[in-house]
């Protein structure tokens, strides 16, 4: 519930339905049966600083990464295009709260 942290980056990343949360620095993973394309996304962090990496894998094996800043002040939009993937791990730097929205991909 992004109003049980008012002012935070948490209000201001949860603009749509269906929003992802970290915990204590705990990655976020998404994973499916069959590959998918990861297109886009909008970050935001619970700090006002937040780099988080992400990893797309397809069979285990790390075929996309790339580190993102994201901030607590501004929700950012991110494209991936990410293709043949069938896991995407986003693990936030130390132990930093994160927030993803408006995730799309597609099959």
């Amino acid at each position: 519930d992004p109003l049980c942290y008012p002012g935070t980056g948490y209000q201001l990343g949860t603009t749509g339905i269906g929003a992802l949360f970290n915990a204590y620095g705990n990655p976020i993973s998404i994973s499916l049966a069959t590959l998918f394309t990861l297109v886009s996304a909008r970050m935001t962090a619970l700090a006002p600083l937040q780099y988080v990496a992400v990893e797309a894998r397809s069979g285990g094996v790390v075929v996309y990464s790339s580190t993102l800043t994201t901030s607590s002040r501004v929700t950012v939009p991110v494209t991936f295009g990410y293709a043949n993937v069938d896991s995407v791990v986003f693990t936030p730097a130390g132990s930093g709260w994160i927030i993803i929205d408006e995730l799309v991909y597609e099959y």
